[in-house]
């Protein structure tokens, strides 16, 4: 079975540039199956718990956010 999703463009980085503290990357976020968990509010909220978390123990930034139905954008 052929999947009905577009393909994708690997557009990634060398990983190295990521951990530059000086680098401002956009990262996309995709969920599984591209399924619309963020719908529910309280899923989008629990996701942004997390990633705001992650940045005090990485201490990344995260600059802008955008959570959509099916993903998350971050820069």
């Amino acid at each position: 079975a052929q999947s009905s999703l577009p393909k994708r463009k690997h557009t990634r980085l060398d990983k190295e540039l990521y951990a530059e503290t000086q680098n401002v990357c956009y990262i996309t976020i995709c969920t599984k199956g591209r399924q619309k968990i963020f719908e529910n509010p309280l899923a989008a909220q629990s996701t942004l718990d997390i990633l705001i978390e992650h940045t005090h123990k990485t201490e990344a930034s995260i600059y802008a956010y955008c959570i959509m139905p099916d993903h998350v954008h971050l820069v």
